[in-house]
């Protein structure tokens, strides 16, 4: 077995073939480790970052990969030098693709890393049920490395398995009244309409409106809508183009009146659909656009389809109305064994929580005071 090391953006783009071949002999299917989202997300976000992508070769067929980037950043407030996956820590689901032997694909990536400059490597986004995972974990504790293992994300899934009818039914009393006053309310504003856009073509005149729904909502005011910087323009057209292409993308919009005012934005992968971002016109907050366009898209999943759907990163409160499944990540960070990786691995495991139960402490004796 023979690992290379790939360093350079048209080394990894010239791997798209080969890339996506082996995410689907691989058990770690997953559209963030497709080479349309990682190279959308490569071109448009990491300019402090250097390409790290780790290619595992038998007899020069590639059975093994690991797509990293190293940068400089804070830990702690501490200056650090780090390996991670390639991605966004609020996206990010990372992992190695590996489709065939893989306890020597681990172990000979982990010695090849030592071989790079780091004081910490922190795999963020691993997916608790990764074959991968306690191969990792196995290795680094064979070889005497100093890790941790943390809860990372949460990503809630419904699984669209049922009739419409059983599975609404099953939702609570409360809820569907929530619902119900909703879609009352804005059918009362006018005429409401919902439509998907998912051709290439169709994908290309949705985005300009989109982008205009975001600079209308509320995470534009903390500059993270789909349109708020110059960054998360050039990934989404990016994105829109190689996944439209294949047919990987849904584009949702909400209509009232003619005039659009919320979006979904939905990526297809292996049978999975994930809600990647949404957003709605802040000026019709009061008539919930965005829960009504949720609605109507669960509706037509159920209707229409048999897959798993991933609302995206984190258990909302609207989210858990839907469903109580979800699909859980792990952080695993490991540290370099010199004096300053030991004082890192020192900070986060002993002065973080220590610090935490100070904290906790003061607040409880605030409040009964």
């Amino acid at each position: 077995m023979e690992l290379v090391c790939i360093r350079d953006l048209e080394g990894f783009l010239r791997l798209k073939e080969e890339w996506n071949s082996l995410l689907l002999r691989s058990t770690s299917g997953s559209v963030y480790l497709t080479h349309e989202w990682l190279a959308s997300w490569w071109r448009s976000f990491a300019k402090a970052g250097d390409l790290l992508v780790i290619l595992a070769k038998d007899e020069g067929r590639i059975i093994g990969a690991a797509p990293l980037m190293s940068l400089n950043g804070r830990f702690r407030g501490l200056p650090i030098r780090k390996v991670a996956f390639m991605g966004d820590a609020n996206w990010t689901v990372g992992d190695f693709i590996i489709s065939e032997n893989r306890e020597k694909v681990i172990e000979e990536m982990v010695e090849r890393l030592y071989h790079e400059a780091w004081d910490l490597i922190d795999l963020q986004g691993i997916p608790d049920d990764s074959a991968n995972l306690p191969v990792l974990e196995e290795k680094l504790k064979a070889r005497g490395a100093r890790f941790t293992v943390d809860p990372a994300s949460v990503y809630p899934v419904l699984k669209t398995d049922m009739p419409w009818e059983e599975y609404y039914g099953g939702r609570s009393v409360r809820f569907k009244k929530a619902i119900r006053n909703k879609l009352n309310r804005i059918g009362r504003a006018g005429d409401v309409t919902v439509r998907k856009y998912s051709s290439v073509e169709e994908v290309s005149g949705a985005l300009p409106v989109i982008f205009g729904i975001g600079l209308k909502g509320w995470k534009h005011t903390i500059k993270g809508s789909i349109a708020s910087t110059e960054e998360n323009r050039a990934f989404y057209t990016a994105l829109s183009e190689a996944m439209s292409a294949n047919g990987g993308l849904d584009i949702w919009v909400l209509r009232l009146n003619g005039e659009a005012i919320a979006f979904e934005y939905h990526l297809r992968y292996n049978n999975r659909i994930y809600g990647l971002t949404a957003d709605f016109d802040e000026s019709f907050r009061d008539l919930s656009p965005g829960s009504v366009l949720d609605f109507h898209i669960v509706e037509h999943l159920f209707r229409n389809e048999r897959c798993e759907y991933d609302m995206g990163s984190g258990a909302s409160f609207y989210k858990e109305h839907w469903t109580g499944d979800g699909r859980r990540c792990s952080r695993l960070s490991f540290y370099r064994g010199r004096l300053y990786g030991r004082m890192l691995l020192f900070v986060e495991s002993r002065l973080v929580p220590l610090a935490r139960g100070v904290r906790g402490r003061l607040r409880k004796a605030k409040e009964s005071a």
